[in-house]
Order: structure tokens, then C-alpha cells, then sequence
């Protein structure tokens, strides 16, 4: 038995509820209350230790005399275990389950933060890379997680953590600056400023996993004293073939959507503060308007989730989530000097919004939470992987032509990519629906969006949703089928 327990009779994951047909369930319990605290406590630790970077980057080269194509490099590391973590992350969440392996992830990315605060060299590039792993872990478990814990309100809940996530990246990047200054010049204590709430997941989480235990531990003794034992047969299905998922049309879109996306970010945070410097702006206030672009970025973040709604076609969002980011560079490129806190401005609302539709789309797009978690895997391992070359390639343009026109160029082109692969990501289709109701395919692995979605139309489908806990076999026992649809689910 693992940290999910087995739900109760009439009990969804994680023993929330499951609405009967014709009523509507409570709008939050106690057990929905904890899941979402859980996921917005990991949301808010999964960028400050990379957005307090860049305003600090050439505090670092001052210290340490790296060089600018070097720093790229130091920027690109973490997206670099993105790329390599990502595509394994699955293995061990299939094994141990969501709670257990998130647990490590934060333990890790704990480790990673303390190390950072050694002197030297070797100690930044080693915590640098353990902060990575940490991450890569957390970005890919938590779509599935919203997929698992809010099937029917995947839009809004995705809203939510990454609104969070948004939040604490702008704070990551306005208050680094000020915390290094505040602490004598000692840029390592800016880097290391989100340890305290990394902790606090640890406990959270931990915690969160004791009394699951214990709860399932509960409920085996009681089955036991009234006479069924509680087994753990194998799965009654078989996990999602990784080949129907590589030949997915759509997989690939939103693979595209979500490397773009993360490229120009990663490109944005590391190298915005440089470009602004070389126009005139101080550190402090560069630091700052990084962080107003997070800040704008989650509020129209909101405003995307309220337009996406509960539709399943986010085709025309897709697409204007570039438009703001091409806008911005063009600013940049032309007066970079003239209203810098409007070009950031410009960049974040784009990125804070491609941000949350490439994470729902990941749980949008398929049909159980076990599909979620290898669909999140290919698009943050991918993804992640073309993201890395960003920071790294700009600085290495930089070196080479002496200027940031190119650099500001590379973003803007990759929006104008990203606007275009959102067109075919946000197509009404969806990946591992049930064979047995599909319609004719869309492409290979995909079936039209009307099908069911958060959950296939078989009993494969509930052992598939609990794969994703490290539970099948709850699911086979149960012996329940899940049907939940993402319309009209309360």
C-alpha cells in the first residue's frame, strides 16, 4: 500500500467524492482543500531559484569572472535537467506514487539551494544542477496531479498553481537585487532566499503522506476485522503505449507549444537585466521590471483562464498568447531605453499566458491522468531540451556580435513558432481516449475531443487513473469504471 490510500465506496481519487449522476458535489472538502494547498506550495517553490538569476548574473561575473558565454551555460544547466529528468520522471511516480516522489523532488531541491550558499565554483554548479532535478520533477508531476485530484476543473486549478508559480517567480527576480544588497553585496544569499519555503513543502508534504498512510492503514485493519482482507492484485489494463503516443500529431503541438515557450521565458529571465543594463537601466531597477513582467504575466494568466473556461478548443488563445511577446521585442529592438517597464510588461503578459496554456493543455489533451503523466514527460523532456539552448545561445550571440539586437530577434522569432504550433495544440482532440467509443482518428493517437474526457470509458481507465497514484491495483479492486467527463462535471 502507498501514500494513496484506497478510496472509499462512491469515493473519487483521493477520496473526494464522485458526484452521482444528476447532482452536483460539494464545491471543496477537506480532502480538496489539502490537494490544492499541496500543489500551490510546490507551484510556489518551482521558479524563485531560477528567476533570482539573471538579476545577479553579472554580480556572479564580477566575483567569479565566468564570462557571459559561461553564464549561459550556468542559465541553461537547470532547463538542461529539465530535458534529462523529464523524460524518467514517470517511472518512479508510477511506482511510488505522486505524494512519495514529489516529497524527494522537494528534499532535493532543498539540498541543491543549501549548496549554492558554498563558496567557490563547484559548489554553484553542483547546487545549480540538484535545484534543476528537483524542479524537472515537480513540472512534470504537477499537470498530473491536477488531472488526478480535479478532473472536471482542469482549466481553473491549472489557473491557480500557475498564477502561484507566476507570483513567487516575479518575487524571485524583484527581490534578489535587494537581498543581495541588504546582505553586503553576498549574491549567494539571493539565489538561496526561497530555502525557508522549500522546507515548509518538505513538512507539508511529508505530513501529507503520513496520514495517508495511516489512513490506509485504518481502512485495511477495518476490512480485515469485517472479513475482506485487502489484496493488491496487478492492474486490470495495461500502461499507455509510449508508441501511439510519439506518432500523436497533437503530442507533438503541444511539445512545440511547450519548448517554445520555455525558450524564449529562459532566454527572457536570464538575459532582460543585460539588455536593459546595456540601455541605461540599473540593476535594481531591472531587477524589478523582471519582475513586473512576472507580475503582469500572472494577471493575464487569470484573464486567459476566464477565456479558456471549460472549451476544449484553445486553438485562438494558442495563437495570441506570441502576440504580446513580438510586441514587446519590437519595443525592445527600437527604443529599449524609452519605456523598459512597458516592453517587460508586454513580454510577461505573453509568457505568464503561454505559460498556463501549455500546462493545461498537457492535462487537456488527454484522457486519464496515467496519459497526462507520459504526455507531460514527452513535451517537458523535448521541450525542455530545445529550452536549453536559449540562454546559452544568447549569450554565446552576445560574445560574438557585441550587441543584444540578436538576442532580442531569437525571442520574437520563437513567439512567432510558438503562436503557430498553439493553432494545432489546441485542437478539440484528445490522446488515449478508449479505443472501444472512438470515433475515426484524427491522427495516430488521437480521437475527437468529444470522447471521454478525464477518464476513459473503461475499468482500464480507473486502474490507469490510479497508476498515476501509485495504486492500480486500488482500482482493480474496486472495480469501479470512471466516466467523469471534463463538461458539465461538478
Amino acid at each position: 500500500m502507498t501514500s494513496a490510500s484506497k478510496p472509499a465506496p462512491g469515493a473519487g481519487a483521493r477520496g473526494a467524492p464522485s458526484p452521482q449522476r444528476g447532482s452536483r458535489a460539494p464545491v471543496m472538502t477537506a480532502a480538496t482543500m489539502s490537494a490544492l494547498v499541496s500543489i500551490v506550495l510546490v507551484a510556489a517553490v518551482l521558479r524563485p531559484a531560477l528567476t533570482s538569476f539573471g538579476p545577479v548574473v553579472e554580480r556572479i561575473d564580477a566575483e567569479l569572472g565566468i564570462g557571459s558565454t559561461a553564464l549561459g551555460v550556468l542559465g541553461s544547466l537547470p532547463i538542461v535537467c529539465f530535458a534529462v529528468v523529464s523524460a524518467g520522471a514517470q517511472v518512479p511516480a508510477r511506482r511510488f506514487g505522486i505524494d512519495r516522489v514529489v516529497l524527494v523532488a522537494l528534499v532535493v531541491l532543498a539540498v541543491g539551494l543549501a549548496v549554492r550558499f558554498l563558496p567557490g565554483q563547484a559548489p554553484l554548479w553542483i547546487g545549480t544542477a540538484l535545484v534543476g532535478i528537483g524542479i524537472a520533477v515537480g513540472n512534470v508531476l504537477l499537470p498530473s496531479a491536477v488531472k488526478l485530484w480535479f478532473p472536471s476543473r482542469v482549466s481553473l486549478a491549472s489557473g491557480v498553481y500557475t498564477s502561484v508559480l507566476v507570483a513567487f517567480a516575479a518575487l524571485g527576480s524583484g527581490l534578489s537585487v535587494p537581498i543581495a544588497e541588504a546582505a553586503g553585496g553576498n549574491w549567494r544569499l539571493a539565489l538561496g532566499a526561497s530555502l525557508p519555503l522549500v522546507l515548509v513543502g518538505v513538512v507539508w508534504w511529508a505530513v501529507r503522506i503520513a496520514r495517508s498512510s495511516a489512513a490506509a492503514a485504518a481502512a485495511a485493519t477495518a476490512a480485515t476485522a469485517q472479513g475482506h482482507p485487502v489484496t493488491n492484485p496487478a492492474p486490470t489494463s495495461t500502461p499507455p503505449r509510449e508508441a501511439r503516443l510519439w506518432k500523436s500529431p497533437t503530442a507533438w503541438f503541444v511539445t512545440a507549444f511547450m519548448g517554445l515557450q520555455s525558450f524564449h521565458f529562459y532566454v527572457t529571465v536570464t538575459w532582460l537585466p543585460s539588455i536593459e543594463r546595456v540601455a541605461g537601466v540599473s540593476d535594481a531597477a531591472s531587477g524589478w521590471h523582471l519582475s513586473l513582467s512576472q507580475v503582469v504575466g500572472m494577471l493575464v494568466g487569470i484573464l486567459c483562464t476566464a477565456l479558456m473556461g471549460r472549451r476544449q478548443d484553445q486553438r485562438v488563445v494558442g495563437m495570441l498568447t506570441a502576440v504580446p511577446v513580438i510586441a514587446g521585442c519590437i519595443g525592445l529592438w527600437l527604443a529599449p531605453g524609452a519605456v523598459p517597464a512597458l516592453w517587460a510588461a508586454l513580454l510577461g503578459a505573453g509568457q505568464g499566458s503561454s505559460l498556463l496554456v501549455a500546462m493545461a493543455l498537457i492535462a487537456l489533451r488527454t484522457a486519464t491522468p496515467a496519459w497526462t503523466t507520459r504526455l507531460s514527460s514527452m513535451a517537458q523532456s523535448i521541450g525542455y531540451g530545445l529550452a536549453a539552448v536559449g540562454p546559452f545561445l544568447a549569450g554565446a550571440l552576445n560574445d560574438l556580435t557585441g550587441s543584444w539586437l540578436p538576442v532580442i530577434a531569437l525571442i520574437g522569432g520563437a513567439a512567432a513558432l510558438q503562436g503557430i504550433s498553439g493553432y494545432g495544440a489546441g485542437r478539440d482532440v484528445t490522446i488515449g481516449a478508449s479505443p472501444a467509443t472512438a470515433k475515426p482518428r484524427v491522427g495516430a493517437g488521437d480521437t475527437p475531443g468529444t470522447l471521454e474526457r478525464g477518464g476513459a470509458a473503461t475499468a482500464g481507465g480507473a486502474a490507469d487513473d490510479a497508476f498515476a497514484t501509485g495504486d492500480a491495483g486500488g482500482a482493480a479492486r474496486d472495480g469501479r469504471t470512471s466516466r467523469r467527463t471534463e463538461k458539465g462535471q461538478p
